[in-house]
């Protein structure tokens, strides 16, 4: 009888974590995830653009998370930023750590992506003049104190957010209006204190309890709704709320509280409203007996959600190049087209020959403030060599070559050449070298479209001149 004698061969593939450093930016990469971690942030700008990806040894890595405050060891990545006025973040970003943006005290304000899922505990805590917020529908959780003391805050929509944590919002002294999440859970301790603006606020019916001090020293609330689902409420949450007219509560049962829920807050011109079945219960317990009023609730007192406000966005840009100028152009007026330029021959190199590209990568959006950023315009900008044979150089010569500046731009699968001349010959193909289209220039711009699809990379030739492109 044969034995059969399997052999194995184990690979142990190394899970490695490194630090790069490329430009203002320090990134702790995984290659075994193939992501990358913002940690620190170096440079001077007032206005910061985080990629969505970066390269290192031939691998290209995406930005998934910004870090934060860790055991002392580093600072968040932006913390105690003074000059710091706008970020743009990548659309990949799905955390931010704690203190992140901590102090950044210059900051305007924030659009966050679709795709970020946390912000960690104190993230933006005292950006005093942070003023807009426009959170994505993604959003899970929001951590302790993430947004405390944001005194330029006039309004916040949470439009899917489940967890907020302790102390929030706290402080946020001109917070007039929020609207909070159908699916939170509860409202913590501390979480709007002192907000000292807010006017009116709904807790939706998803939430089960509100914390200690929750409403504490909201002057201006006049009028409070409170879901039917709430059980316990905590010591003291609508404390000093000095202007309070009218409770809606829509709890059939009592909450659990005791006699300090609306200490300073009750006058006899407040009524309280709750279903009529409930009245009794509610008039014999306390801190709710101590209302001026006890009412049942009708079909008119249905809370009334304030209308969510449209979240414009700007146009995207258009990106042109004319007499040595790149020219940008966005349909909404006043918006601020800002740009990010790379140029892949700016390099190191030990080789007896080098191949210069001469191209520059370009990237563009548009920003107004009460504005949605917009999306990224793209394009690569090129010299095509009108002579080619006449080009060269010595070590007394000064390069003279005629060449026409070219703009090549990719919107899915079509791919759009402008400033060639007239006549010329653009191809398109893929990597593994198929034709995928080709066109003549006429009026100096020639269309092609393909059927690569978006994310592919494809060949783009012009003339004599290649260009890889990402669509």
């Amino acid at each position: 009888m044969k034995k059969l004698i399997l052999s194995f061969i184990i690979i142990f593939i190394p899970l490695c974590a490194c630090s790069v450093e490329i430009g203002n930016f320090k990134f702790n990469i995984t290659t075994s995830s193939l992501t990358a971690e913002l940690y620190m942030y170096n440079g001077n700008s007032s206005e910061v653009v985080i990629p969505e990806e970066i390269e290192y040894n031939g691998y290209k890595y995406t930005v998934t998370s910004i870090s934060g405050y860790k055991n002392r060891q580093y600072f968040g990545a932006f913390q105690n930023n003074h000059r710091l006025k706008s970020i743009t973040f990548p659309k990949t970003l799905k955390d931010i750590g704690p203190s992140a943006f901590g102090n950044c005290d210059s900051l305007t304000h924030i659009t966050f992506p679709q795709n970020l899922i946390n912000i960690g505990n104190s993230a933006f805590s005292g950006c005093e003049n942070l003023s807009q917020i426009v959170f994505g529908n993604n959003i899970y959780q929001i951590g302790e104190f993430a947004f405390y003391g944001c005194n330029s805050l006039s309004s916040i929509i949470l439009p899917k957010v489940k967890i907020i944590g302790y102390g929030c919002f706290q402080e946020c002294r001109n917070l007039k209006s929020i609207i909070l999440s159908d699916n939170l859970e509860l409202i913590p301790n501390l979480c709007f204190y002192k907000c000292e603006k807010l006017n009116t606020i709904i807790i939706p019916n998803s939430v089960t309890s509100i914390g200690k001090d929750a409403f504490d020293g909201c002057s201006s609330l006049s009028t409070i709704t409170i879901g039917k689902n709430v059980t316990k409420i905590g010591e003291s949450p609508f404390t000093y709320c000095s202007n309070l007219k009218d409770v809606y509560c829509y709890a059939e049962t009592v909450p659990n509280t005791d006699e300090t829920a609306f200490n300073k807050s009750i006058s006899e011109n407040a009524t309280l409203h709750v279903p009529e079945t409930s009245i009794n219960s509610y008039r014999s317990k306390a801190p709710w007996k101590s209302f001026g009023k006890i009412v049942a609730l009708s079909d008119e007192d249905k809370p009334v959600v304030p209308d969510t406000p449209e979240v414009k966005v700007c146009a995207t840009p258009t990106i042109s190049y004319e007499n040595g100028k790149l020219i940008f152009n966005c349909e909404t007026e006043g918006a601020v087209c800002k740009s990010t330029i790379t140029d892949d021959d700016v390099a190191s190199f030990e080789a007896n020959e080098v191949q210069l590209n001469v191209t520059y990568n370009i990237s563009v959006y548009a920003t107004k403030e009460g504005y949605k950023d917009s999306e990224v315009a793209k394009a690569t900008l090129c010299w095509i060599d009108v002579e080619p044979k006449s080009e060269g150089l010595t070590n007394t010569d000064i390069a003279n070559v005629k060449a026409l500046p070219v703009v090549v731009q990719a919107n899915n699968g079509t791919i759009t050449v402008s400033g060639a001349d007239d006549g010329t010959m653009v191809e398109v193909y893929g990597i593994s070298g198929t034709k995928l289209g080709e066109a003549k220039t006429a009026l100096n711009t020639a269309t092609i479209h393909t059927d690569a699809q978006v994310g592919s990379v494809v060949i783009v030739k012009v003339g004599n001149k290649s260009i890889k492109i990402a669509l």
